[in-house]
């Protein structure tokens, strides 16, 4: 071989080599590559829910833990998310890894957020703040059970953190017991370190802080109510024919459904349209119908693990049935009924039918809060004989007084059919 082409070959080799060696090197040092050893935290609402917040640790231009410090996501179906998509950041030296199967948005959340927080400055937090007010929370998760504290927040920052009962072993519990406290306050969440030789403990005041702050607050005013699900009764009468509806409460909108009503009851329910996610919606799919034909009502309960799709399916069925409902004609007389739908049990009601149909409603006892239950007890009678039915809507921010007036004018008038 001439001296020329050898030296030609050295030369390739030498610079292949060098090429090898930084991309060897840069694969292995990723996406922390030319950061700063520290904690950085990032946050994402490309989950189910918004706000997921990480912890990465990077040493040595590594990403060298990452933890997810708070979330929102629906327990059980996020979990295998939350579990293994760390490690796999870790192991990768990268977000652009696959999601988790069924646990696909969770999975991208995290992906996000540990992205933002390596984009962040070293040290930085992701502020959170809280209602202010008193909260108390538990957790057994300790040596004993019924470990309880009492969180103060204060212009939205944890301003105070008492641990105000428990049943752990003295001396063995009392760092974490004084210590975990005062770093909970310090650091303004409950994101924090366990206490060496206390682990039990520690554990378990961190949950109980997490509990207390997902809470009301102590001594709040009764809580605004919230919308509940309008229960359909079994044995009602429809007529026969094909209804469609839809709904947008699934993960995605637009599911729709086809109700075939035969012989004045459901005979098949089929979703023909929807967006839902594979795998995670298809118990819901297959099984919900099934359930609702069976009931002959769309009030079943929803299916384990697809609670969102399960939730859409219903109120598809109930718009649907909406067009189906065959006019009731009732035996004249006064007819009374009570129900404890209600904010406080024993709403009481007096129903007059004449001519067949609903002539007035009256609420004749109740213990609601008042202010708060007086736009359902003036308004729902009114709808109820206005529909001739007590299935009509309720009052807006007097759900639960709406459903025990709607609840008792039926039972009332079980005895006028």
């Amino acid at each position: 071989m001439p001296k020329s082409r050898a030296v030609s070959a050295i030369i390739m080799i030498v610079i292949s080599a060098l090429v090898l060696f930084a991309g060897n090197s840069m694969m292995g040092k990723g996406m922390a590559a030319g950061l700063a050893d520290g904690t950085y935290q990032g946050l994402s609402d490309a989950g189910m829910h918004p706000g997921l917040i990480v912890e990465v640790v990077v040493a040595g231009e590594q990403i060298t833990d990452v933890k997810v410090l708070s979330h929102g996501e629906t327990p059980g179906i996020s979990d295998p998310a939350i579990a293994e998509m760390p490690a796999n950041i870790i192991a990768a030296q990268s977000t652009e890894i696959d999601a988790v199967s069924g646990a696909t948005m969770t999975s991208n959340a995290i992906k996000e957020a540990v992205a933002n927080a390596l984009a962040a400055e070293p040290g930085y937090k992701v502020p959170v703040t809280y209602a202010d007010g008193t909260y108390e929370g538990s957790s057994d998760a300790g040596m004993h059970p019924g470990l309880k504290v009492s969180v103060v927040v204060t212009d939205g920052r944890i301003s105070e953190v008492k641990v105000i009962a428990h049943e752990e072993t003295p001396g063995i519990s009392d760092p974490a017991i004084s210590g975990v406290p005062a770093a909970i306050v310090e650091s303004g969440s409950p994101a924090v370190d366990v206490v060496s030789g206390a682990t039990y403990t520690s554990t378990a005041i961190i949950e109980a802080v997490q509990n207390a702050l997902a809470s009301e607050p102590v001594g709040a005013e009764e809580p605004a109510e919230e919308p509940a699900e309008e229960i359909i009764p079994a044995d009602r009468v429809y007529v026969d024919g094909v209804y469609e509806g839809s709904s947008d409460a699934g993960m995605h909108p637009g599911l729709k459904v086809s109700v075939e009503i035969a012989g004045g009851k459901i005979a098949a329910v089929k979703v023909i349209a929807h967006d839902e996610t594979p795998g995670i919606s298809d118990p819901a799919i297959s099984g919900m119908p099934q359930a609702i034909v069976a009931a002959n009502t769309p009030s079943v309960d929803v299916v384990s693990g697809a609670t969102y799709t399960s939730m859409a399916i219903k109120e598809a069925v109930t718009l649907a049935l909406e067009g189906a409902v065959a006019p009731t004609v009732y035996v004249d007389g006064v007819y009374e009924g009570s129900s404890d739908a209600g904010m406080h049990p024993g709403l009481k009601v007096s129903v007059e039918v004449v001519d067949g149909k609903i002539a007035s409603v009256k609420v004749i006892a109740h213990e609601e809060t008042e202010g708060i239950s007086d736009p359902a007890i003036a308004g729902v009678p009114a709808a109820i004989v206005e529909a001739n039915s007590p299935e009509v809507d309720g009052v807006s921010g007097a759900t639960y007084t709406s459903m025990a007036i709607k609840e008792a004018v039926a039972l009332a008038l079980q005895n006028a059919k």
